[in-house]
């Protein structure tokens, strides 16, 4: 049997908010989760190229060692995570697509500024692939690598990790993004 056909109202994408799957241009996250206020979250992004995950197990690893790290958690599991990530992908009906998923650290109880009270929240999305180089520097096969002498631990994506890439555009090096030390 095979599966439904996709909804064209998600073919510009298809998010994951408050347990709901919406078309991407209807989705909005509340202006006082400490995701959006202070960058207190984690992400991750899988691929799907020709239909199909690439490395998806991977990066729910790395999601989830994030979350760890972060002492965050979620209502849901790795395995109903993934369904969410297969869902926003077939509501779509994009073949080849950025899929995301993001854990914010949530919005504050009233009257509490202890996040360990706080409930996580989950947001998921997909959307049409754009490549991050230019067609030119792609079929010119040129890789760039752009170091700085500090960054972020690469088992955990932050926001924060947006700066060093406007910088790796900024000297010159809009290619790949290598985080790590220069010695």
């Amino acid at each position: 049997m095979n599966p439904p056909a996709h909804n064209p109202a998600f073919a510009d994408g298809t998010a994951y908010i408050d347990e709901q799957f919406l078309p991407i241009s209807e989705a909005r996250i509340p202006i006082i989760d400490w995701g959006f206020l202070h960058s207190d979250a984690t992400y991750d992004v899988a691929h799907v190229w020709q239909g199909r995950f690439f490395r998806l197990d991977d990066h729910l690893d790395r999601f989830t060692h994030g979350m760890e790290q972060l002492h965050m958690s979620l209502p849901c599991n790795r395995d109903q995570i993934r369904e969410v990530l297969f869902e926003c992908v077939r509501l779509s009906g994009l073949q080849d697509a950025y899929v995301e998923m993001i854990c914010t650290r949530g919005i504050p109880a009233h009257g509490s500024r202890d996040p360990r009270h706080w409930v996580n929240r989950f947001y998921a999305f997909a959307i049409p692939f754009v490549w991050i180089a230019a067609s030119s520097i792609m079929e010119s096969r040129v890789q760039s690598r752009c170091n700085f002498k500090s960054s972020i631990g690469t088992y955990i994506k932050t926001p924060d990790m947006l700066p060093l890439f406007s910088m790796c555009h900024d000297y010159g090096f809009p290619g790949q993004m290598v985080a790590g030390h220069v010695r």
